[in-house]
């Protein structure tokens, strides 16, 4: 079944609602979401000169269960974790281009 869907150039519906939370969060990192959304989300404040401070890491906040784990903040915050440096921490880049990444990123397994 996955492989007629993959051979029809459709989605499933899993890797759309990553594409979605993902462009929510780029939305919210970028300013372009409202102050609501972009609110929730805290980066890492490293002291030290390190590769990871460079890179545009979020807090991903405590949960105490799965009903948590489900929340925009830390099921955004994980999403945004999990892409590669290279789509997270690129200047200038628009939403499309963005998303162009994203489906490149997670359509590789």
């Amino acid at each position: 079944m996955l492989h007629t869907i993959q051979k029809l150039g459709l989605t499933t519906l899993t890797l759309r609602r990553k594409l979605h939370m993902a462009q929510c969060m780029f939305r919210s990192l970028s300013s372009q979401a409202p102050p609501y959304l972009s609110q929730l989300f805290s980066h890492v404040s490293c002291h030290h000169n390190t590769r990871s401070s460079f890179t545009s890491q979020l807090n991903i906040p405590l949960v105490r269960s799965s009903f948590g784990q489900r929340a925009f903040s830390f099921a955004g915050a994980s999403l945004w974790r999990s892409l590669p440096t290279a789509i997270r921490a690129t200047p200038n880049l628009s939403l499309n281009n963005f998303t162009e990444l994203c489906k490149r990123f997670y359509s590789n397994p």
